[in-house]
């Protein structure tokens, strides 16, 4: 794909060691990218490939690259009006896509959870759950992984279908979708004899949503997503899932829900993909 866009020779491993710009600067013009100004624009970048590298990436990042699952989500939003700045940007992930090409997705090893956990978590699927709120962006990204065996078997990062207006709220709605995610793919492990083990532990960093869930009875300002709340509950109350939190600086799924800085990204990618 690389080669159909662009010069192999041209592309610089060292400037892509993230799917995106990460200083503050950068982070802010990839999430403010903007679909094309005028209907020229917009079939000249079409007419260059926008949506062959899109898909191509959707392909990618569904299959074996969890790393890239946030930019690809953000920039095949522009799909039907594609801007140039968003062409520059999806050049940029597939050039990041490119040099890391060699990483893959490694299961087994030396179990590395968080201290936490002291259960024997060896064959329990364990959920990771994050959501971004706040910014200019009224319907903020929600998503995680589920990791299995030290290395991610799912992952998602989505635009919430609703405006959330806390985070708690945001955080409760990615938690949801997650666990039901992990509830897929428990089945089918499962199937497979996997021997899971139950409570699943779902990891959140937002102590309000942990709280929430946790304790049930009345809560101000839960009434219009009382649904999500309460599947997320009876999960719970049902000993299927057991919530942790955790610190925002140790959340391994920071990088499912915004830009985050390079260490950080680094960091995730390692975590997700059980490599280092």
């Amino acid at each position: 794909v690389l080669s159909r866009h662009m010069s192999e020779a041209s592309s610089k491993p060292w400037k892509f060691h993230t799917p995106s710009g990460t200083s503050r600067e950068e982070a802010k013009k990839f999430l403010e990218i903007a679909e094309a100004a005028s209907p020229v624009e917009s079939k000249t970048i079409v007419d260059k490939g926008y949506l062959r590298i899109v898909g191509a990436l959707l392909y990618a990042a569904c299959m074996t690259m969890p790393d890239i699952m946030f930019h690809v989500s953000h920039l095949a939003r522009f799909m039907h009006s594609p801007s140039t700045a968003a062409y520059e940007a999806v050049l940029g992930v597939l050039q990041y896509a490119y040099h890391r090409r060699h990483l893959g997705l490694t299961y087994g090893g030396t179990k590395r959870y968080y201290t936490h956990l002291q259960e024997d978590r060896a064959f329990t699927p364990v959920v990771h759950a994050d959501a971004s709120f706040g910014g200019r962006n009224s319907y903020p990204f929600g998503g995680g992984f589920i990791d299995w065996r030290n290395a991610a078997v799912a992952w998602q990062a989505r635009r919430m279908k609703f405006v959330p207006l806390s985070t708690c709220e945001a955080e409760v709605a990615a938690m949801v979708a997650m666990c039901k995610e992990a509830i897929f793919v428990r089945a089918i492990l499962t199937d497979m004899h996997a021997g899971i083990k139950s409570p699943m532990p779902v990891i959140t960093d937002s102590k309000s949503a942990a709280d929430i869930v946790k304790n049930p009875g009345v809560t101000k300002h839960t009434a219009h997503f009382e649904r999500w709340l309460h599947f997320a509950r009876s999960l719970y109350l049902k000993n299927h899932i057991v919530v942790y939190l955790e610190k925002t600086d140790d959340m391994m799924a920071d990088d499912k829900t915004k830009v985050v800085e390079r260490a950080k990204a680094l960091k995730c990618r390692a975590f997700q993909l059980n490599c280092a």
